[in-house]
């Protein structure tokens, strides 16, 4: 699935590490202007605080963020990412 802020697109990749339960994410800057991502994990079952991991792209660039998370029946994954002015985030996904 993918989100947009003006000038960058962030995709969620549920099949990404390989497998249908690990998710990756990628970012892309489509003008002149640096992105940010943040990659989202959560634990329904303890309801501990989300993990997160956050990397920016410089203008006209993309970028992927590091170790999968893995996803399934309580573990949820979701991205956010901001053009330095507007930010928009995903929902969560199993």
């Amino acid at each position: 699935m993918a989100i947009a802020v003006p000038g960058c697109i962030g995709k969620l990749h549920l099949d990404g590490g390989g497998s249908s339960n690990w998710a990756t994410a990628t970012l892309q800057s489509t003008g002149p202007n640096t992105c940010w991502m943040a990659f989202w994990s959560r634990n329904t079952a303890t309801g501990n605080p989300p993990a997160s991991q956050g990397f920016s792209v410089a203008p006209y660039s993309s970028g992927s963020a590091g170790p999968p998370y893995y996803h399934d029946s309580t573990h949820q994954v979701a991205i956010s990412i901001s053009n330095g002015s507007k930010q928009v985030g995903s929902a969560w996904y199993n």
